[in-house]
């Protein structure tokens, strides 16, 4: 069986690079919204319009779908075809997956991201080795190819701990961070999360010791650490690195309570630490994601008679309030929203259900959602006070029907401040805070 399929959003190179003899054999097609992919998917197109753009004779047996979901089109999500998800750390946009992730058929994800999806009730999420969606040399500037790092490069960083996905760390990494603090007192540290993509390249070719903290990112980041001439630093219990990355071979696996004598020792020996460097970088850069990915497309036809009668079990998946609620949460964690329907699809659906046509979507949710979108496209504009009135209003009316509405009650003081209205935000958060107590 030889299944065709639609692949994005990626871009072009990006997709020679990893994508090549899969799409010159014809069953894989990339789409962004740009006009360079083999298809073109804006934010406002329906299914009907991507399937026009279509080679002649060519249909999708299914699509895959590449996170963060912000930039994925609406009408994919809902595409009458099975739908696969590849989610590589979901934390930073947690609440939105959960909501998003039950529409697909299939979702694959990094050991650790697997773990965390099925005890929130995602059955049907398989671990996958997939670091990255795109290459490392199809991440430089213009998609030009940069020269592989050495590992006797000068590096000025004795220890690196960054994290490209997240802006935030969690509160159990206290105690981590406490340890790299007291490294800090002999060797130069550098601890940072939520680095630009062009300054988390430059800092791994610096970095001598890459260090996975307790919460890390998926596999991504580490196997980038790798490939840049970094010797990589996981946690014993953890899984960001393919299985054949060994310890004390290609990387060094620690427990918490060792990780201070385990980097001093590695630094005091410079030769020991490049040895293992030079070692993780040859396997880092011999990972191919297309024999990879080439596996998991032949899993997929082993498997596709199941996941054929689940989609066709599925029907009309329920985009509605779940999509959109996620849609939302998209928008508030991406750098700028992506999607310009989004404030029109929420008030379509807000009236649909205030019409009783859908008795099933949570009015007030919609409504908070469209007041804090409304809030978020403005943010940092000349009209973003006015915008604000206009979220306030939104929250407003919530807590007419539920002056117990805490959310709407959290909102609504923080739009009266951005508004300007400050009395009026005290006042709102005092009554918030009455509700809690």
């Amino acid at each position: 069986m030889s299944l065709n399929y639609l692949f994005g959003p990626v871009s072009l190179p990006c997709a020679e690079n990893d994508l090549g003899s899969l799409r010159q054999a014809g069953n894989c097609l990339v789409f962004n919204a740009e006009e360079d992919a083999d298809v073109r998917v804006a934010m406002g197109d329906s299914s009907a319009d991507v399937c026009a753009r279509f080679p002649p004779g060519w249909s999708a047996d299914f699509v895959v779908l590449c996170a963060p979901f912000s930039a994925v089109p609406p009408c994919l999500l809902s595409a009458p075809v099975v739908r696969v998800a590849l989610v590589s750390d979901c934390r930073a946009c947690w609440h939105a997956y959960r909501r998003l992730l039950p529409a697909f058929h299939l979702v694959l994800a990094d050991p650790d991201t697997a773990d965390s999806l099925r005890a929130a009730g995602i059955s049907h999420v398989r671990p996958a080795c997939l670091p990255a969606h795109f290459s490392r040399q199809a991440r430089a500037p213009q998609g030009k190819a940069e020269p592989a790092p050495s590992t006797q490069d000068p590096r000025d960083i004795d220890v690196l701990c960054v994290d490209p996905q997240s802006t935030a760390w969690h509160s159990d990494r206290h105690e981590w961070l406490w340890r790299l603090a007291r490294l800090a007192q002999r060797w130069r540290v550098h601890v940072k999360p939520g680095v630009p993509a062009d300054a988390y390249r430059k800092l791994l070719r610096r970095a001598r010791i890459f260090v996975c903290g307790p919460d890390a990112a998926g596999s991504a980041a580490a196997l980038d650490a790798a490939a840049a001439g970094a010797l990589v630093f996981q946690a014993h219990d953890g899984r960001r690195l393919p299985p054949c990355f060994r310890d004390r071979h290609e990387c060094v696996s620690y427990h918490p309570e060792e990780l201070e004598s385990l980097v001093e020792h590695y630094l005091d020996d410079p030769q020991e630490l490049q040895r293992l460097a030079e070692a993780g970088q040859a396997q880092a850069l011999a990972f191919d994601f297309q024999k990879s990915w080439s596996d998991i497309v032949h899993q997929v036809e082993l498997d596709w008679p199941a996941l054929r009668e689940k989609a066709n079990a599925d029907g009309t998946p329920p985009l509605l309030a779940r999509s959109l609620l996620a849609r939302s949460l998209l928008a508030f964690r991406a750098d700028r929203c992506e999607d310009p329907f989004l404030l029109a699809d929420l008030d379509r659906a807000l009236a649909g259900a205030r019409d009783g046509h859908d008795r099933n979507t949570d009015q007030a949710l919609l409504r908070i959602a469209l007041g804090a979108v409304v809030g978020r496209k403005a943010q940092g504009k000349s009209h973003a006070a006015a915008a604000a009135e206009v979220a306030a209003e939104h929250f407003r009316q919530v807590l007419e029907d539920d002056p117990k509405c805490v959310l709407a009650g959290l909102n609504l003081a923080e739009a009266f401040h951005a508004a300007g209205q400050k009395l009026c935000a005290i006042e709102a958060g005092r009554r918030t805070l009455e509700v809690l107590s």
